[in-house]
Order: structure tokens, then sequence, then C-alpha cells
């Protein structure tokens, strides 16, 4: 792609996100055409009443330790744990997986 390309609105930009905190909404204002189209799943702020959501506050170097002793408290089921880098997927993968936990990660 040339610079040409650019200058004549050739380019294309989609943003993709589960969340859409200030950031990436200023990132979205910046770039993306004056008409973007913005869809929303639900309502902000809300999720499905078949969700359950826990907020623990816990110091940052005992997060994995609370982790584990939140799957360990309660009856074995699927779990789906966020983190925000492949890194800190990987860490939490093996550190389930060295404390016995079934687990996988999924990263892109």
């Amino acid at each position: 792609m040339n610079s040409l390309d650019q200058e004549e609105g050739n380019i294309k930009y989609l943003m993709f996100s589960a969340t859409f905190p200030k950031m990436a909404r200023d990132l979205a204002t910046q770039h993306l055409a004056h008409n973007h189209v913005r869809i929303h799943v639900g309502r902000t702020g809300s999720s499905h009443q078949n969700i359950k959501q826990d907020v623990v506050f816990v110091e940052p170097h005992v997060k994995k330790q609370a982790l584990l002793d939140l799957l360990l408290s309660a009856p074995p089921a699927r779990t789906i744990i966020f983190v925000n880098s492949k890194r800190a997927a990987d860490e939490v993968d093996d550190f389930l997986f060295n404390n016995n936990i079934p687990c996988t990660s999924i990263r892109k």
C-alpha cells in the first residue's frame, strides 16, 4: 500500500472488542469514519440473568492464589477466565496446570 492510497481514504479500519472502554472509544472517534457502526449486545454494564458476577478485591501478589482458592471452593464447573495479555494467559494456564486444575488457554 502506498501513501497515495492512504491519502485517498482507501483504508478501512475495523475495531472489535468485548468491551469498549474510554480509551477504545477515543481511538474509534479518532480513526473510524464519522458514520461508523457500533453494535451493542445487551445493556452497558449489565449481564444476562444466567451470569453471576462477583468482584473480589485482592492484592496483586496474591491474585493467582485467590483464583485457585475460588476455583477449589466452588463445585466443579466449566469456567472462563479473562486476562489482558497473552503472557498473562500463559501464566495463569501454567499456574492452574501445576496445581492440577485441568485447563487450556486460548490466545489470538
